[in-house]
């Protein structure tokens, strides 16, 4: 039996931005406020995101627009 392996991608806040098309000043107070998803701070200038956590918060934006 054959494993798959998932390999979870890092993205830093610029390819972030580029995939929710928000502005990182939107962006952050999403964060503050607990909407988005939060970094993983790997120093205290470099942050991170799961890609996986990024996606599920477009769907649930996606799903948030439908229902409205």
């Amino acid at each position: 039996m054959a494993i798959e392996k998932q390999t979870e991608e890092l993205w830093r806040l610029p390819h972030v931005l580029q995939v929710v098309q928000v502005k990182r000043s939107h962006w952050w107070n999403w964060v503050r406020q607990g909407v988005a998803p939060a970094p993983l701070k790997i120093s205290h200038r470099v942050s991170l995101w799961r890609s996986s956590e990024i996606q599920s918060f477009i769907q649930q934006l996606i799903k948030k627009a439908e229902v409205k």
